[in-house]
């Protein structure tokens, strides 16, 4: 797999780039450090939406 279909799984959009100076081996380990923008926006929502019912 290419950084750019890696960075593609992890619902970025195709504009993102690493550093052109960060090994390869660093993309790809910050990459998969990563949680998908996609799933982490998803959570967000969901726990605001709780947090705004329990304060009522």
């Amino acid at each position: 797999m290419s950084v750019a279909e890696t960075l593609a799984i992890q619902s970025l959009p195709k504009e993102y780039v690493l550093p052109a100076d960060m090994p390869l081996s660093a993309k790809f380990k910050t990459i998969g450090n990563g949680v998908p923008y996609v799933a982490a926006k998803g959570i967000a929502q969901t726990l605001m939406r709780f947090l705004q019912e329990v304060e009522k």
